[in-house]
């Protein structure tokens, strides 16, 4: 057992090795990934929650503060490695060009913004 916050580089080199050895078909076993939550308060449910759960005005430093304590608690066996889905839905593209975004169901909807897109619109990432 190896907690999320404390994965060595060692851990990481593991890691590297098993998945390139599977990916390339050079092992015999399948891959095994078990996280468990060791703390009460939360679980792998609330890990995976749609991050639209938080107020899209909500700082993005308050809420990894809040993920912080459940990242503690995350153990993980056999070939897991620390990670975590930032989960916005599929419609997260449609939010990041105007669509509203509507959470109040448990799910994640994007409803149309009204705009007219221009049939050749190419869009492209903000970044290296």
């Amino acid at each position: 057992m190896t907690r999320a916050l404390s994965f060595s580089d060692s851990g990481w080199e593991r890691v590297e090795r098993n998945w390139t050895a599977w990916w390339q078909g050079e092992t015999d076993r399948p891959m095994v990934i078990l996280e468990a939550m060791t703390d009460p308060r939360f679980s792998l449910c609330t890990w995976s929650q749609h991050l639209t759960t938080y107020p899209l005005s909500q700082p993005a430093e308050e809420i990894v503060d809040a993920l912080d304590p459940q990242f503690a608690a995350l153990d993980l066996y056999a070939d897991a490695f620390p990670k975590w889905f930032p989960n916005f839905g599929p419609g997260v593209v449609a939010a990041f060009l105007g669509s509203p975004v509507d959470a109040s169901t448990g799910t994640t909807w994007f409803h149309p913004c009204g705009l007219a897109l221009d049939a050749d619109l190419a869009f492209r990432a903000d970044g290296p």
